[in-house]
């Protein structure tokens, strides 16, 4: 038992010198944690008394600046990509749509001039048909875009 109680002790006066450890490394931080974690790493390497720990959060700090600026110009090079995609796939529905209509109208003009049984008219129509299934397809994809 008695060893027991040793053993007890010198395990609080350990946890209670690896706690003041702690505190001697770091100075004064306040009661509240930045919102920013970069400013909140700035500040402990600020309240840091050891002068190699001060370098490395600063290090720490640089570091991890950088990767946040990275990431943030990758989103805005994402996001004017995405703005040229549907730029581009709007260009190509407007023209493909007036393009398709076009035909539509040739087709419609054939047909009232030369009949339906018209081997043109019907060479058209197969036209008209395929232009159509390529322009539903490009919509498809330009609503997929939007929606991403």
């Amino acid at each position: 038992m008695r060893n027991f109680a040793r053993v007890r002790d010198r395990l609080k006066s350990i946890e209670q010198a690896w706690s003041d450890l702690g505190l001697a490394q770091l100075g004064d931080l306040g009661d509240q944690p930045l919102d920013d974690p970069v400013k909140e790493l700035d500040a402990i390497a600020e309240a840091a008394t050891d002068e190699n720990m001060r370098k490395r959060l600063k290090n720490l700090n640089a570091t991890l600046r950088a990767s946040i600026q990275e990431r943030d110009d990758q989103r805005k090079l994402a996001a004017k990509a995405s703005i040229r995609l549907g730029a581009f796939l709007c260009q190509k529905v407007y023209g493909d749509g007036r393009a398709v209509d076009a035909l539509m109208g040739i087709i419609n003009d054939r047909r009232e001039a030369f009949g339906e049984e018209d081997q043109r008219l019907k060479t058209y129509e197969a036209d008209f048909a395929s232009e159509q299934k390529l322009l539903d397809s490009i919509l498809e994809y330009y609503a997929e875009t939007l929606i991403n």
